[in-house]
This record gives C-alpha cells, sequence and structure tokens, in this order.
C-alpha cells in the first residue's frame, strides 16, 4: 500500500466514496454516450476540491490542506486509481486532457499559451486531446508520419489526420503533432495547440472499441487548418522529438494506477464471490484450485500497487516508467480474466462488473506504446541506447 499522508487517505476514502455511490451507476450511461464525461468529472472536481496548483505554473492537484509535491503526485495517482475502480474509461478521459494535454502546455508551453490554454484545462472548462498517431504512424510514430504543417507566411497551415484519439469527440483543445515544411525549423516534429473553432478541423464519429467506452475516441480531420506562430508550443524551434518522448514518458506514469484499480476491484470482487458462493455444500473458497487463482491475482495486485509506490517515491526514471507501465497493464489483464473463470458463467455476463474489467483492461496493452514497446524502451533505455 502507498505510504500517504492522513489528509490522502482521507483523500482517497472520499474519492471511493464518491465515485462507488455518485458515478458507478452512471456508467452505463456513460458507455452509451447518453451521460457527459464531462459534467461527471466536474461534479467530482467540485465534490472533493480538485484544482490546478497556485502561481507556480505547474500541473498540480490542490486541496483544502497544504500538500507537498510528493504528495501531489500521490494524490493525482489515487486518483486515477479511485476512478479506474468504477470506470476506467472516465480515468482516461480526465488522464488525457488534464493530464496529458494539460502537464505538455505546462512543461513546454510558453507563458501566454499557459495562460491561454492551461488554467481552463485544470479548471475543466475545456476539454484536451492529445493527436500524435496516424494510420500509418503507430509505433513508428516519427518516421512514418504524414501530417505537415506547412509555412505560409508568417503562419503554418496544417493538413493531414490523426487517429485513435481519445476525448477527439470532447475536446475543445487539439495538441497536434506535425512534420514542418519550410523555414528554419524544416523537417522537425513541433507541436501546435489548435483549437475546434479553427476552420478546416473536424472529428469523425466514436469508434466502436472493445472497452473504455466512457471515453470516446475518433478520428481528427486536419484540412489546412491556419495556425499562427502563438500556437506553436514553446514557441518557433521549441519541442520535437524529445518533448513528445517527456510527454508519453507522463501518459505512461499514470497507466499503472488505472492498472492498480482495475487489478484492485476485480480481486475484490473475486474474493468476495469466493467467500460466498457455495457449490457441492462449501463455498468454493474452499477448493483449492480456486485459493490458488486468488493467491496469483493477490501477487499480481500486490506488484501494481509496489509500482505505483516507486513512481511516487521516485526515481522516476524513463525505464522505470516503461516497466511499470508494461508489468502493470499486464497484470490488471491478468486479474480482470482470472476474476471471471473465479466467477464462472456470472462473470461472463454484463451485469457481472469483472466482464468490463477485463475489456477495458486490454487498452493498458495498447495505449501509450504496445507492452513490447515499452519492454524495448526500458531495455534500451538500460542499455544507454535510448
Amino acid at each position: 500500500m502507498l505510504d500517504l499522508s492522513e489528509e490522502l487517505h482521507l483523500f482517497r476514502r472520499v474519492l471511493r466514496e464518491y465515485a462507488e455511490v455518485k458515478i458507478e451507476p452512471l456508467v452505463p450511461g456513460l458507455c452509451a454516450g447518453t451521460v457527459d464525461p464531462v459534467e461527471v468529472l466536474r461534479g467530482l472536481a467540485t465534490a472533493v476540491g480538485l484544482g490546478p496548483g497556485e502561481g507556480d505554473g505547474t500541473l498540480r492537484l490542490s486541496f483544502a490542506y497544504e500538500t507537498t509535491p510528493t504528495d501531489d503526485l500521490a494524490a493525482s495517482l489515487v486518483l486515477m486509481t479511485e476512478l479506474a475502480r468504477v470506470s476506467p474509461g472516465l480515468a482516461l478521459v480526465l488522464g488525457g486532457s488534464m493530464g496529458l494535454v494539460g502537464g505538455t502546455i505546462a512543461a513546454s508551453g510558453t507563458p501566454d499559451q499557459q495562460a491561454r490554454w492551461l488554467g481552463p484545462l485544470l479548471r475543466l472548462e475545456s476539454v484536451g486531446a492529445w493527436c500524435l498517431t496516424e494510420s500509418e504512424a503507430g509505433s513508428d510514430a516519427f518516421g512514418s508520419m504524414r501530417t505537415r504543417a506547412v509555412l505560409d507566411g508568417d503562419a503554418y497551415v496544417v493538413k493531414g489526420s490523426k487517429t485513435y484519439i481519445s476525448n477527439a469527440p470532447l475536446a475543445d483543445v487539439f495538441l497536434v503533432y506535425a512534420r514542418v515544411t519550410g523555414g528554419s525549423d524544416d523537417g522537425e516534429v513541433r507541436a501546435f495547440v489548435l483549437d475546434r473553432s479553427l476552420p478546416g478541423l473536424s472529428t469523425g464519429p466514436p469508434l466502436v472499441k472493445m472497452g473504455a467506452d466512457e471515453s470516446p475516441t475518433a478520428e481528427v480531420f486536419l484540412d489546412d487548418v491556419p495556425a499562427t506562430m502563438d500556437r506553436v508550443l514553446g514557441g518557433a524551434g521549441a519541442g520535437g522529438r524529445e518533448a513528445v518522448k517527456r510527454s508519453m514518458t507522463e501518459e505512461r506514469g499514470a497507466l499503472p494506477a488505472i492498472a492498480l484499480g482495475i487489478a484492485e476491484r476485480a480481486y475484490e470482487v473475486a474474493l468476495a464471490h469466493a467467500r460466498n458462493r457455495e457449490q457441492f455444500g462449501r463455498p468454493i473458497g474452499q477448493f483449492q484450485a480456486v485459493q490458488l487463482r486468488l493467491a496469483r491475482m493477490a501477487i499480481a495486485v500486490e506488484g501494481c500497487r509496489h509500482w505505483v509506490h516507486r513512481l511516487v517515491r521516485g526515481p522516476r526514471t524513463p525505464a522505470v516508467v516503461c516497466l511499470a507501465k508494461a508489468h502493470t497493464a499486464e497484470a490488471a489483464v491478468f486479474v480482470a480474466s482470472e476474476a471471471m473463470l473465479v466467477l464462472g458463467g456470472l462473470g461472463y455476463l454484463r451485469d457481472g462488473r469483472v466482464e468490463k474489467l477485463a475489456r477495458d483492461a486490454r487498452i493498458l496493452e495498447v495505449g501509450a506504446g504496445t507492452t513490447d514497446i515499452n519492454l524495448l524502451a526500458a531495455a534500451r533505455y538500460e542499455l544507454g541506447l535510448g
């Protein structure tokens, strides 16, 4: 278990109660698209006192008490874990907007860009979408990138498309990566902060996915979108490959908390079922086959807790983040799948709870780099090659 302060233990208890009482009943509507995930998150923020930090221009969570930077990081991971216990997709909406887009602007944006876009993102007044992946540019995001930002006088024209973009149907702000054509940045990849209101920017309908339906995902189309110089993240000459790597590290660093939430909840459901479900005149938890499953599930859950703790306490190196993401993704898939087997027929039903967790867990092995890509990246970092 995380070594949390007394205040953060209270924060977690408040979060869990709110998530189970107020959010979990809304999950069917969130998945069907009849409930707005942003409104649900705004309600959560109001209820538990979430908001941006004061005065330092960094991405932080503030509470009704004093916190240290380590506490803020722990709080953000606790928040993702507790949301993921009831709605992994909703955790992805929040993480993609406030964490990934907001965090990238906080880390790399100019003061003017932070003043213009960061505050609204952190206050959930606007929603962000991080746009890197293309139909032909997934793991090879840089080498195969086709989206272009063509210099036209004193501004750019962005043309191309992005796919599998989380939050695209909801987003007001799009952080779009494109290869520059013309000027001193010719051939370099730069990030552009684009608003939905710009001419030529549109999104497709939500894609039908295996899970995480609370998090709408769609294509983004860029048909000669005008981008003035003030929309180049960090200003002319800033950004590029290293900035994207930093953003991906932050994204990967949040997913172990979601994995922990999925694994923890699936294990608790399976454990309760094993205690209460009777066959052959006794609870199924008394049979060794079930006990062995539960023991392996408990090991996997504790592994997730270890990695989340390591990410909070550090060192938070790129290699550690990649290893944490790869291991916890596999653990979440394993625990949710085993929970389905413990529940038997009930585990296969949509009303059985773990069926959804099992589907949702699979996104963790794909998003923010596949498990193989994260393992390879970790090895390269350890070898000093990447």
